[in-house]
């Protein structure tokens, strides 16, 4: 099974006489998510539900269009597989990664003579020398 047909499976997009979701579409979201399945799902499915809380429900002849309900039930679902892979560990965007600078290269990049100083730095906009402001209130 190709990674489209595991999307339109977790979306229940799986006829094949009316799809909801074009193949360009899918496709696009698979690229967008790193070719995750679940991350191209989830996208797809948030972007169905703010289609439809842009429409307003409609009612003609006691038939009633609830595009509410359709927007809310595309938000459940990307709630819903967002859980699932977050239980099979197959998402990356659902859990954040952090990182960062250690303070010996801080300050190895800081005693670094080579180095063209910052243009920036902490108080840049502190008006102590000017007379406007002298520290005290």
């Amino acid at each position: 099974m190709g990674l489209l047909s595991k999307v339109r499976l977790l979306l229940g997009d799986t006829s094949q006489e009316e799809t909801i979701f074009c193949d360009d579409d899918v496709l696009l979201a698979l690229d967008m998510a790193g070719s995750d399945p679940y991350e191209a799902a989830v996208l797809l499915a948030r972007g169905k539900a703010q289609e439809y809380a842009r429409l307003a429900d409609v009612e003609i002849d006691g038939i009633t269009i609830s595009y509410t309900s359709r927007a809310e039930a595309y938000s459940n679902l990307a709630e819903s597989l967002m859980s699932q892979a977050k239980e099979l560990g197959t998402s990356t965007a659902v859990s954040p990664v952090v990182t960062g600078i250690s303070v010996s290269e801080i300050m190895t990049q800081r005693e670094d003579e080579d180095k063209v100083p910052s243009a920036f730095r902490r108080g840049i906009l502190d008006y102590t020398n000017s007379g406007l402001y002298d520290g005290t209130e």
